[in-house]
């Protein structure tokens, strides 16, 4: 599983950071990898 750091890490080289396209590149590329109620964490505490 992915770690709050690597999230972060992949939703900053992201040029879309809108949480529907954030939500869609993890479900895409990290599915099964990654906890998406962590990813919407750690948008939030990015903006």
């Amino acid at each position: 599983m992915m770690t709050e750091e690597e999230i972060s890490t992949e939703i900053l080289k992201l040029e879309d950071k809108s949480v529907g396209s954030v939500m869609k590149h993890f479900k895409q590329n990290f599915n099964g990898k990654c906890d998406m109620a962590l990813v919407k964490k750690v948008l939030d505490s990015q903006k």
